[in-house]
């Protein structure tokens, strides 16, 4: 009797932890289920917990979480890289919905924006200056996404620069919205000028599935990195810090396409915005989250980056010695 080979498919299962604080939090949990069932077939659903926002500002509302075990299609279980690439933007549209804040990568621009107040300009391409970007197309008409490097004086040397490229989504429509994304490189990169690579672990994160998705992005030189001018403080607040609201306030200006909507956090309407980033470009959403004084990020999803760099760097009174002389020694 011929015995013909048979192809074995060992099951892959995986645990999401799923949480939400604001708006009606139940809802952003069951959404994050379906989601989630993209991925492959939902076998169990935790019961749902309502727990205190520990270590938050006080009067922060209490989570509810709950955790989803997923098993994982074939596809998605031999490709763990190309897995994140897809949950990534499924975790920026959760986060974001979790916000108050549409999930539809495009939007009509809201009333009581500030959208009308960015600056016009004749501009139909890349500005050879890289100060400032082209406005949209006229209302109902399109164009291809360009992607342009932008150079900011220093808010601390005027006579420096910090440099990032907005790489707009594969179309731009005239009145149409769409959200924004950072990308930020691990310790030693530089920012991405396009969003067809393919990542490099640790350094970069791979752009095309959130691009493709219709998001904008924003890839930033951190300081002393790339084309960024300063010297690499690992994420100072005054200086790391101050680059990347400088960076935040050129986009309100700046950008018309950029969404807008309610932010619970705010009290206000901002601008749509994620970020992603592996490592040292994880550190900068945590900086983000913490100084802006807008709160204008929304989601972040940090990959292998420190909880507190200080702990990372001498656990237990045991310092990594290569870490820390390649941080603070360079």
């Amino acid at each position: 009797m011929a015995r013909f080979p048979r192809t074995t498919f060992t099951a892959v299962i995986v645990h999401i932890a799923t949480g939400s604080n604001l708006g009606t939090r139940i809802d952003h949990l069951e959404r994050a289920d379906t989601e989630l069932s993209r991925l492959g077939r939902v076998l169990r659903v935790s019961p749902t917990y309502e727990t205190a926002a520990v270590g938050m500002a006080p009067g922060t509302p209490d989570f509810l979480n709950r955790v989803v075990e997923v098993e994982l299609d074939s596809a998605w279980a031999a490709n763990p890289e190309g897995t994140m690439r897809a949950i990534l933007p499924c975790l920026l549209c959760l986060l974001i919905a979790a916000c108050g804040k549409p999930l539809d990568s495009r939007s009509s621009a809201p009333s009581g924006s500030t959208i009308g107040q960015v600056a016009q300009n004749d501009l139909t391409d890349c500005d050879p200056d890289n100060l400032i970007f082209p406005n949209s197309p006229a209302d109902g008409e399109s164009r291809d996404g360009l992607s342009c490097q932008i150079l900011l004086p220093s808010p601390l040397n005027p006579d420096e620069q910090i440099s990032f490229q907005v790489i707009e989504p594969p179309t731009v429509v005239g009145g149409e919205r769409y959200p924004i994304v950072l990308d930020g490189h691990g310790f030693g990169g530089s920012r991405q000028t396009s969003a067809d690579g393919a990542g490099v672990d640790g350094v970069s994160v791979a752009l095309g599935d959130i691009h493709a998705a219709g998001y904008g992005i924003v890839s930033i030189d951190q300081a002393g990195h790339g084309d960024s001018d300063g010297f690499i403080q690992v994420m100072d607040p005054d200086q790391e810090g101050r680059f990347l609201i400088a960076i935040l306030d050129w986009m309100d200006a700046n950008i018309d396409w950029a969404a807008q909507g309610p932010d619970d956090d705010a009290g206000t309407d901002n601008i749509l915005l994620g970020a992603v980033g592996p490592s040292y470009g994880g550190g900068y959403q945590l900086l983000i989250h913490a100084v802006d004084p807008k709160k204008r990020i929304d989601a972040i999803v940090p990959r292998i980056t420190w909880h507190d760099l200080r702990y990372s760097l001498d656990p237990n009174l045991a310092i990594k010695g290569t870490w820390a002389s390649a941080l603070f020694g360079v």
